[in-house]
């Protein structure tokens, strides 16, 4: 017997959302990639570890580079938005390798989700306080409104972003069948 064929047996004879071992189906929790397919995994594919620690290392280093520039230009409100992103994107894209290796782990999934959903959030509110200083800066007599006005807005845009995608995600993780989601 070839190679193709076996490996064709092999996943031929594997539980997946088409059939298979009704036990594993019904709690894709006991599944392992030996004994079941990627269909009933949280991802359709194995995310990459090289590839999710690379993200994990930038991140990494960018931490300690914002605090010690946000301590050294006292940017407070900067540098707070800057670390939270940068802590939860590093969280999410560890959970990301976690997720390499545990597909059928539903808890890692919506880990995955949130912080990686939420990081970016973060990162641009302290951009938009950013925004403001260079308002009030270089020119504030040509700004339509106050450079404050410019991080109230954007900040209050993007919290009520996340309030619906915390409803959107709630939603759809106590949802029971596909038609829910």
């Amino acid at each position: 017997m070839s190679n193709a064929t076996a490996l064709s047996l092999e996943t031929s004879n594997r539980t997946s959302i088409h059939g298979g071992n009704v036990t594993l189906i019904l709690n894709p929790e006991l599944c392992t990639l030996q004994t079941c397919d990627l269909s009933l995994g949280q991802l359709e594919y194995l995310p990459s570890v090289w590839g999710n620690a690379v993200f994990v290392g930038v991140f990494g280093i960018l931490l300690p580079l914002h605090i010690f520039l946000g301590i050294k230009y006292k940017t407070w409100g900067f540098m707070a938005g800057l670390i939270l992103g940068t802590v939860l994107e590093t969280v999410g894209y560890v959970v990301r390798i976690l997720l390499h290796y545990s597909i059928f782990d539903k808890d890692y999934f919506i880990l995955y989700l949130i912080f990686l959903t939420i990081a970016p959030a973060f990162i641009s509110a302290g951009i938009y306080i950013c925004l403001s200083r260079i308002v009030m800066l270089y020119a504030p007599q040509l700004s339509r409104f106050k450079p404050r006005t410019y991080t109230i807005c954007f900040c209050t845009s993007d919290f009520i972003s996340l309030v619906l995608q915390a409803a959107g995600g709630a939603i759809a993780s106590v949802a029971t069948t596909q038609d829910d989601v």
